[in-house]
């Protein structure tokens, strides 16, 4: 069983566990750090004099952040690419070509990196693989990369009287974190008289680990103006960038006088 206590004065979790012939497990959250995957001291504890200790180890353990996972995400936005539909100008419906897309797609690659010292930070690593949405190959090492390239696809509308534009973002993700774990250990030793007495260990115990996740990339297509129609949120995540009128009257862009004509868009035939 797990007994877990919390520290009011230290903002500390502690974490008792009582192990036997296997630990239980705990739903980690983000406030929790992960378990080690070994006990340090107590993997081999010691007896003085000819003995030995006893099976069945009473094992605890305290952990706390000393570098609290924090990720950082940066946004790398590639140029805009455009998309033209010609003509520009006002012609009878029938003949508007058919809107489409223009194909911007690309191979793109998608990595995630992680590093940690020893194979204490296995369980902190993949805690923050989690952490920004990733997965990691621990069997590889205690520090490995993982990258993979498709190609993914870019459609930009071809609309008539407009041109449009799209781009890529690149995402990356980066978390770090330390964690200190208290191990203790009492267990029951035996003399060269067959005598028992009680033996104990204690020590502390560091683990790091970083992970730097590079997604595949966003996809953003600049909305229309709001002039136009558009809907721009705020904060705006397109940098300004708006969908162009091919010339400065077309509709529903600007209000005409009577009788005008816009100088881009379609009537019906006579």
């Amino acid at each position: 069983m797990n007994d877990w206590t919390h520290d009011a004065r230290s903002g500390m979790k502690l974490i008792a566990l009582v192990l036997g012939v296997s630990g239980a497990s705990h739903a980690l959250s983000a406030d929790d750090p992960p378990a080690p995957n070994d006990r340090a001291c107590c993997t081999s504890p010691t007896c003085s004099g000819q003995g030995f200790p006893a099976s069945g180890i009473q094992y605890a353990y305290e952990a706390r952040w000393l570098i609290e996972p924090t990720i950082t995400t940066t946004l790398t936005p590639e140029p805009w690419i455009p998309c033209t539909s010609t003509p520009c100008a006002l012609l009878p419906c029938s003949q508007v070509p058919p809107p489409g897309f223009c194909d911007a797609g690309k191979e793109v690659k998608q990595s995630t990196c992680w590093s940690g010292s020893t194979k204490a930070t296995i369980p902190l690593s993949l805690f923050l693989a989690n952490l920004v949405d990733a997965s990691i190959e621990v069997e590889a090492g205690y520090s490995h990369c993982h990258e993979e390239t498709q190609r993914l696809p870019g459609n930009i509308l071809q609309q008539h009287c407009w041109k449009h534009f799209g781009r890529f973002v690149k995402v990356e993700k980066r978390v770090h974190a330390s964690v200190e774990y208290t191990h203790r250990c009492t267990y029951t030793c035996y003399n060269a008289a067959g005598n028992p007495y009680p033996g104990s260990a204690e020590c502390v115990q560091v683990v790091s680990s970083s992970v730097v996740h590079k997604p595949w990339p966003d996809w953003q297509i600049a909305p229309l103006p709001g002039e136009c129609g558009g809907q721009i949120p705020d904060p705006d995540p397109f940098d300004g960038k708006r969908a162009e009128p091919c010339c400065p009257s077309v509709i529903p862009c600007v209000a005409l006088a009577p009788g005008e004509q816009p100088c881009c868009g379609c009537y019906v035939d006579q």
